[in-house]
């Protein structure tokens, strides 16, 4: 009876300890994950597509090919909102010299945009016989430094917005069956920040920890047509 007794006051005294750090806002016990860091990797993914079907556009092509070059950058949100209305500020819609104006802003945005960026890495890939699925897609890890991680940490405690800058730049070449090889070439910017602000203020995440780039060669009634699109 006597150790009984013990037992059903030792198991009394953990409860009591139990409540009192869950049933209380101030004494609830929160547990951390391992690792404290916001965002330390990624994954760059690059894809290139076919369409309607990769045959008709040329990809069956033994000679056919895939060059890529990418370059990943970091900013800040409001860096980069401020040069774009520096730079589009004097185009107006609706006047003669509205697209040219729009074009040359294009450009010095996206040539600016390597002076309000910190480079993260950079590369370059040719793929050959991209008749092959395994030849029209690339995974590129990218492990960041302490310094970076720093960035994104600091930034979980306060209004920075870190932005990813991502410029990349393809070009494939094809032929397809009675016409002539063709080259399709082009450069772009995508942007990819790692918040949004709800409507009272607050901040979410975006899913950032694996994004790039698709490049997709289509034939139409025009021919053949190309195109990058951000993933």
């Amino acid at each position: 009876m006597k150790k009984l007794m013990i037992l059903l006051f030792l198991l009394s005294a953990v409860s009591f300890v139990y409540s009192q750090t869950t049933q209380t806002g101030e004494n609830k016990t929160i547990i951390k994950p391992v690792s404290s860091n916001l965002l330390d990797k990624i994954n760059l993914t690059f894809d290139l597509e076919g369409l309607p079907k990769p045959e008709d556009v040329g990809f069956e092509d033994a000679k056919s090919k895939w060059k890529f070059n990418y370059e990943l950058r970091l900013s800040d949100e409001k860096t980069i909102n401020d040069l774009r209305l520096r730079l589009y500020d004097n185009c107006r819609q609706n006047t003669p010299t509205y697209q040219k104006c729009m074009s040359k802003a294009n450009k010095n945005f996206s040539n600016k945009l390597k002076k309000v960026s910190q480079l993260i890495t950079k590369g370059k890939f040719e793929k050959k016989g991209i008749s092959e699925q395994l030849n029209r897609e690339m995974v590129i890890p990218v492990k960041f430094t302490s310094n970076v991680v720093e960035i994104f940490n600091r930034a979980n405690e306060t209004q920075e917005n870190p932005t990813f800058i991502l410029r990349v730049k393809s070009k494939v070449s094809a032929k397809t069956v009675n016409e002539k090889k063709y080259n399709r070439k082009q450069s772009l910017s995508f942007i990819y920040p790692l918040k949004i602000q709800r409507k009272d203020g607050s901040f979410d995440y975006y899913n950032i920890i694996s994004f790039g780039a698709t490049v997709r060669i289509y034939r139409d009634n025009d021919g053949i047509g190309f195109g990058i699109f951000k993933n």
